[in-house]
Formats: structure tokens, C-alpha cells, sequence
């Protein structure tokens, strides 16, 4: 996934930041600002949800992933 081209600015990035956008006591849903080694914003949104006794009691998973939103050049 991360070698995708949408996804590749994830490797290597200069900065991130991170936000909590709704949760709920299975599924996180996050808010991803990414800034690349040449200064453009990208956001992503994240959901995590928790396992289930299927496949694992005490894990989380990434769930979604959206692709990424252009949020232009920073200063």
C-alpha cells in the first residue's frame, strides 16, 4: 500500500500531525495532515477499528484509509 503513488508521500515525510476526529469504543477515526520534504499538505482520514475474537481480541486494524486530499503548498 505505502509504495502506492498516493500513498507514497507517507514515506519519509517532513512532518505530521495527528487528530482525533470521532471515536467510538471499537472504531478511531483520525485526521492526518502530512507534509512533504517539498512543503505540500496532504490529508488523509484513518480509521482504526478494534478486532473481535475472530481475529484478535486485543488488536486494532487500520480499517479505511482515504486517498489523499491536496491541501496546497505551505509557507
Amino acid at each position: 500500500m505505502l509504495y502506492d503513488v498516493h500513498y507514497r508521500i507517507l514515506l519519509n515525510h517532513f512532518s505530521h500531525k495527528i487528530d482525533l476526529i470521532t471515536n467510538t469504543e471499537n472504531k478511531f477515526v483520525y485526521g492526518v495532515k502530512v507534509l512533504t520534504d517539498e512543503k505540500q499538505q496532504f490529508f488523509y482520514e484513518w480509521h482504526v477499528s478494534k478486532g473481535n475474537e475472530e481475529n484478535c481480541t486485543n488488536c486494532w486494524f487500520t480499517t479505511a484509509v482515504s486517498m489523499p486530499l491536496d491541501q496546497g503548498n505551505s509557507i
